[in-house]
């Protein structure tokens, strides 16, 4: 009996060795692991010279904070890079390496990325400049509370690194938002000092999240004057907020969207 010839096809498809490795494509990311190795070494300018290239990819952070994205593409991986601006200063920048999909490769490039960032049993992690000044409040903050005696997940949960969507839940697989997956980790451990704190955060996600515990839990609360006053602030800087409804993502208003979120069970 003869065979379909598609049948014959997928046969031979099948008895193929897995595809040979690209060189052309590891050389070219060889160059790009070697070229971000050099810019992070050197300068924050010069790594933000590199990676941001006239990126119209902003994100308005409010009270003067404001982020760029950038990235670099090789063959088989990119390496992006978030950088963080005060009154247009730059502040902090954070680069994220990446593994390939390939198996067969990535003790190769873990070779490569060895000089420059730290891989252990887990991956390989972020290259971080400065990032503590993402975790200290606004300088508008006046609270009893010393953020730098805060716990670290506090610290860590105010810097924009934790996400700057606000809401709960988005995306095709309608999956938790990072912003409000770390916060629910936090939620039964805060004090109301730290929630205070927290709304002076950098991230304008965590500073409206801070401000949805206070409207849920306000009888908690002694300085009720000063928060509604702080609120109102925070609102009038900063009316949208990048969030994701459903499987759209963009900028709604933050005023509207903490009473729904505030309110929801």
């Amino acid at each position: 009996m003869r065979l379909p010839v598609l049948h014959l096809l997928f046969l031979l498809f099948l008895s193929l060795p897995a595809l040979a490795i690209n060189p052309l494509w590891v050389r070219m990311d060889k160059k790009i692991i070697s070229e971000v190795s050099a810019v992070i070494k050197a300068t924050p300018a010069a790594a933000e010279r590199y990676f941001v290239k006239g990126s119209r990819d902003v994100h308005n952070l409010g009270f003067g904070w404001k982020s760029k994205d950038g990235a670099v593409g090789g063959g088989y991986i990119s390496i992006w890079a978030t950088f963080y601006y005060r009154n247009d200063t730059l502040i902090s920048y954070t680069v994220y390496p990446q593994f390939p999909n390939e198996p067969a490769l990535k003790s190769t490039y873990a070779k490569l990325y060895a000089p420059s960032f730290r891989i252990d049993s887990k991956g390989i992690s972020p290259f971080y400049y400065n990032d503590a000044a993402l975790s200290k409040p606004l300088s508008t903050y006046r609270g009893p509370y010393f953020s730098g005696s805060a716990p670290k997940a506090i610290r860590k949960y105010m810097s924009p690194e934790s996400g700057l969507e606000y809401g709960d839940y988005g995306g095709f697989a309608l999956s938790m938002l990072q912003n409000r997956k770390s916060f629910i980790k936090l939620q039964d451990s805060i004090s109301t000092e730290q929630v205070f704190l927290m709304m002076h955060a950098v991230n304008p996600a965590s500073r409206l999240t801070a401000i949805e515990y206070y409207l849920r839990n306000k009888k908690l609360f002694s300085n009720q004057p000063q928060i509604e006053q702080w609120m109102e602030k925070v609102f009038q800087e900063l009316p949208e907020v990048e969030s994701v409804q459903g499987c759209i993502g963009g900028r709604y208003n933050a005023r509207t969207l903490v009473a729904k979120f505030s309110k929801a069970k």
